[in-house]
């Protein structure tokens, strides 16, 4: 089963990837690899070009087929006593001419079938040249218009804190078990509530907008509605997707980290620090991470 398709499966069912508990005696440790999910696009799905082999078999087959043709074509008149009569009632030039036309098929019928498959014709490329009323978007439009893609983890660990990170679930770290050992050194059970995640887009829709300001409102509308009724007091944002969706800041990720923002819409106190997968791949990160949080200590 090829990588894609088994996390595909893994995501559609909702289990994560596997993540070994024990290390084996003399067995090697096993290499973290990211994994690149290949990138798909519908408009480039097209009767793309065919290998040199192929374009050559095809034209073969078709060579091959016209001159099948052309023989038993021959052989049939010449040898059938119907053909032999009608070829000596009427004029042979005239029949000699379409035996000859079957015998030998006009060379524009090759070339013409491989530029079906090797020369596909630039279908977005042409509707631009056409459209030449419209005019081109600035950068900052097509930056907000930019359709984006992240997934959150969110533990509501106490009614004062609630813990948000970037999630990355293709590089199977146990970030997790990270997270319970930074929360019981400041103090916190060493057990964590079911977690929440929020996969954005949540709906795969064409025509539904899937940009930066409607992941803002929708992840507005999920924070609304769990500290409306049950305040708390701090939030801990992990990683930059958490720290871009939900701070309400132009300023870069690396200048945030370490800070504190109010975010006054819930009455919370955001801290911004590295992702759980962030920490684990570089472990020089801990200190300054482990500063930023010392507030949150019980």
């Amino acid at each position: 089963m090829f990588e894609s398709h088994r996390h595909a499966y893994l995501k559609a069912l909702g289990i994560e990837n596997y993540m070994p508990r024990w290390q084996l005696p003399g067995a090697p440790i096993s290499p973290q690899c990211e994994f690149i999910v290949p990138e798909h696009n519908a408009d480039d799905i097209t009767d793309t070009a065919l290998p040199a082999q192929a374009s050559a078999l095809i034209e073969s087959a078709v060579a091959s087929t016209v001159s099948a043709s052309a023989t038993i074509s021959k052989r049939t008149i010449t040898e059938s006593p119907i053909h032999t009569t009608s070829l000596e009632s009427k004029p042979a030039v005239k029949r000699h001419a379409e035996i000859d036309d079957i015998q030998s098929p006009k060379l524009g019928v090759r070339p013409a079938l491989k530029e079906n498959f090797e020369q596909p014709k630039p279908r977005i490329q042409q509707a631009n040249t056409t459209n030449t009323s419209i005019k081109p978007a600035t950068k900052s439009e097509s930056a907000r218009r930019q359709n984006v893609r992240f997934a959150l983890n969110f533990w509501r660990v106490s009614d004062d804190l609630m813990v948000v990170d970037s999630r990355h679930a293709e590089l199977a770290l146990p970030t997790e078990k990270l997270l319970v050992n930074l929360l019981f050194a400041l103090g916190f059970p060493k057990e964590l509530p079911k977690s929440e995640i929020i996969r954005w887009p949540v709906i795969e829709a064409p025509h539904q907008p899937q940009d930066a300001n409607a992941a803002r409102d929708t992840l507005n509308a999920f924070m609304d509605e769990k500290f409306l009724l049950d305040p708390g007091k701090y939030i801990l944002l992990m990683g930059e997707d958490a720290a871009t969706y939900l701070l309400d800041s132009d300023t870069s990720f690396a200048d945030k980290l370490g800070k504190q923002y109010p975010m006054s819409a819930f009455s919370l106190t955001a801290i911004v620090t590295p992702s759980l997968c962030d920490l684990l791949q570089n472990p020089s990160l801990k200190r300054d991470t482990w500063n930023a949080v010392q507030v949150l200590r019980r």
